[in-house]
């Protein structure tokens, strides 16, 4: 299906599964690579989005550069480490079930509370200035153009708070599907 690209000149996409997201792994700053499946998935939503982009961006992170690689073949795409993930520190690599078992205060209403930082985890403070730095500085460029931005679900759920599109109170209560053009609003 394509996107109605009257609805933004900024869209974000979620990289394609890996196999952490099947296990239910915490990934973080990991740098896992996505499936071949998800990635035969973003090659077939890509023939849908070619042409309707005007620049695309990416996490510098494999699950997310392959897939824009798989979105965009033979297209520029712009690495920048501000689209990485929010880091875990020592959840990374663990399983959900494990770590919540463990650190049931970490998990208010079944859901990661998005103030707390998981020991060596990036905090939330810096995650918020990371994102809005990158949202600031392609605020121009997506006010002329449209701009995609392939990235990761906390980071693209930061992004959305930043623009007034989400709560922090529901801020993990509602994941960001993978592979799904989502239009974000410019501030």
């Amino acid at each position: 299906m394509t996107p109605d690209l009257s609805l933004s000149n900024l869209w974000t996409i979620r990289h394609a599964e890996t196999e952490s997201n099947r296990k239910n792994v915490f990934m973080g700053g990991l740098d896992v690579p996505a499936t071949a499946a998800g990635l035969r998935q973003a090659a077939a939503l890509g023939g849908s989005l070619r042409g309707q982009f005007d620049h695309v961006f990416s996490s510098p992170l494999a699950r997310a550069a392959a897939t824009a690689a798989a979105l965009f073949p033979g297209v520029r795409i712009t690495h920048d480490d501000r689209l990485r993930e929010r880091g875990l520190g020592v959840w990374e690599g663990l399983p959900k079930a494990d770590v919540r078992r463990e650190q049931p205060w970490a998990f208010p209403n079944a859901h990661l509370d998005v103030c707390y930082t998981p020991p060596g985890g990036e905090e939330l403070d810096s995650l918020l200035a990371r994102v809005g730095s990158f949202l600031a500085d392609i605020a121009p460029l997506a006010r002329t153009s449209r701009v995609l931005v392939v990235s990761h679900n906390g980071w693209i759920r930061t992004a959305q708070y930043l623009s007034a599109e989400a709560s922090l109170d529901d801020f993990h209560a509602f994941p960001v599907a993978q592979l799904v053009p989502t239009p974000m609003r410019i501030r």
